[in-house]
């Protein structure tokens, strides 16, 4: 295995792993929410999001904290690195947002049509997508067009691979939750 093999083999099993506990708070958490089920979908999607970002915060730390004089940027890197900064800091903002369902948690009642943590959340996730994008355009600018044609094959059949395994995942998820969900159901139906 090399580096990068290695880093795509844990990252996907990270994203399974994070899969796996959001289909399990799906199915075993009801509303109102405990902290428990917030703490277990964030705690996860952390730990992917930081161990996928990783390599790029090495690299924004190496270059704009411990800066070396003899360190030559090109202009597309230094801007990929600005956008990559703006996409943590806006992904980190939104799970902020998320959790701690900022704004109706300081004026009850005011948000409940409108600019609820809800919205919020999603304003900050598009953010991070835009950030994304442009962190990966400037970022494709600045490597040869060798490299991307040598490692798109390897990329997009990674990418295959994990997407059947996460449906894989999703389907086994639903056939082990399925009786407790139809009881769920009819608990709730009776109810009524």
């Amino acid at each position: 295995f090399t580096n990068e093999t290695s880093y795509y083999i844990i990252l996907s099993l990270l994203s399974l792993y994070s899969l796996s506990i959001a289909c399990f708070c799906k199915t075993f958490y009801r509303r109102p929410y405990p902290f428990s089920h917030k703490f277990l979908q964030c705690s996860c999607v952390l730990i992917l999001y930081l161990f996928q970002i990783w390599p790029i915060l090495k690299n924004i730390f190496f270059t704009f904290i411990l800066y070396n004089n003899n360190q030559e940027l090109i202009k597309s890197e230094e801007k990929a690195l600005f956008w990559h900064l703006i996409q943590i800091i806006s992904f980190m903002l939104s799970g902020l947002i998320f959790v701690g369902r900022v704004p109706e948690r300081f004026c009850p009642g005011l948000f409940d049509l409108f600019g609820q943590s809800h919205h919020a959340f999603h304003l900050t996730i598009f953010l991070t997508s835009f950030s994304q994008a442009n962190a990966v355009f400037e970022d494709m600018l600045s490597i040869s067009l060798d490299n991307i044609k040598h490692n798109l094959m390897k990329d997009i059949l990674y990418t295959l691979v994990v997407l059947i395994l996460e449906l894989i995942t999703v389907v086994i998820w639903f056939r082990i939750s399925r009786p407790t969900i139809e009881r769920r159901y009819k608990i709730d139906f009776k109810n009524e």
